[in-house]
């Protein structure tokens, strides 16, 4: 019999940064599911993404020359601004650190406080992210912005000092991004933003929908509803359970694609406040991600630094720089209902 000590174990989480995204659990499932992208080369980067093929009539003469009609591809591009990033902080007295309450379980007052700051880091970030937040270039006294989740959804070209526009080529068309009123977003209305995603990808789409809790109640009914009209074609009819009621739908699978949705409580929060409060479009609104088009480029991955201790107690904060990128946003859709007239 051997023992499996440590240093044996394959794939071990060594990672600071990880261990904190970790330790967030399913509440920041967004930010644990992106993979990390390249490291920045600068505060504010560009990438290539390539163009669509250039089709033309293919005729030709047998023993014709070719003297015109020459063409080249070069590839578009994309910008994007890195964010520093810093948490809260902790500080906790110097006898009050030495002491442990029960609620701190098994950790010293310090311990806990820098976990639960860390914790609360991963978040904040990842509410950051699933806002509308428009990319900043850094400025004198003025701190640069990363371009959020429903900021590249947009299908405006984005006018931002510094930042080349996002080419019409690779902004979603206008009939993916659902602005009306919540009550009016139907099926139908859904099944019009895939088919506009579809048209731009040339192909069915697959994507994951993160979606408040509300846009997901209302997109679960469509199993059993549907529109009451003057002339109504057909109902749909679904198996029940003597002993159940499931008005649950996760997979929506239509001709344009397929959507798998999760229900996320941190979208489409007030940027303007700093403590981002949820907003009306919180449980509304919808992020229909192509998920192999998004990456987190870290310059620096979270890390704690300690502060300066000068008798008063231990203290720190965490800190991370870095930049949401979407290779291409195209063919992706959002659900951002406009706010009920006060």
């Amino acid at each position: 019999m051997s023992f499996l000590y440590q240093v044996d174990k394959p794939m071990r989480v060594n990672d600071y940064h990880e261990k904190i995204v970790d330790s967030a659990d399913t509440e920041a499932a967004f930010l644990g599911v992106l993979p990390n992208g390249p490291v920045p080369k600068e505060l504010k980067d560009t990438w290539p993404v390539s163009r669509a093929p250039v089709i033309a009539k293919p005729e030709a003469l047998d023993g014709a020359d070719k003297t015109t009609g020459w063409g080249n591809t070069v590839p578009l591009t994309l910008e994007g601004v890195c964010e520093i990033m810093a948490s809260t902080g902790w500080a906790v007295a110097r006898v009050s650190s030495k002491l442990r309450a029960a609620w701190e379980k098994m950790m010293q007052s310090a311990a806990f406080q820098r976990a639960e700051d860390a914790k609360a880091f991963a978040l904040s970030i990842q509410r950051m992210l699933l806002s509308n937040q428009e990319c900043r270039v850094a400025s004198g006294g003025t701190a640069g912005r990363t371009r959020c989740v429903f900021s590249w959804l947009s299908p405006n070209a984005h006018a931002v000092d510094g930042i080349t526009e996002v080419p019409a080529e690779l902004r979603p068309a206008a009939a993916q991004y659902y602005s009306g009123a919540f009550d009016d977003f139907t099926e139908a209305s859904f099944k019009a933003q895939l088919m506009a995603a579809y048209d731009k990808r040339r192909s069915p789409v697959t994507l994951t929908g993160y979606v408040g809790i509300q846009l997901k109640a209302k997109m679960s009914l469509w199993n059993e509803l549907v529109p009451v009209t003057a002339s109504l074609e057909s109902a749909r009819s679904i198996a029940k359970k003597a002993d159940a009621l499931e008005l649950m739908v996760d997979v929506f699978k239509y001709d344009m694609g397929t959507v798998r949705t999760l229900v996320q409580n941190d979208l489409m929060c007030d940027m303007d406040q700093s403590d981002m409060p949820h907003t009306y479009q919180t449980p509304r609104s919808g992020a229909f991600l192509d998920l192999a088009m998004w990456n987190l480029a870290w310059l620096e991955r979270i890390e704690h630094m300690d502060g300066i201790d000068q008798g008063g107690g231990p203290r720190g904060h965490h800190f991370a720089t870095g930049r949401l990128n979407c290779l291409n946003p195209a063919w992706q859709c959002a659900v951002v209902p406009a706010s009920p007239a006060a």
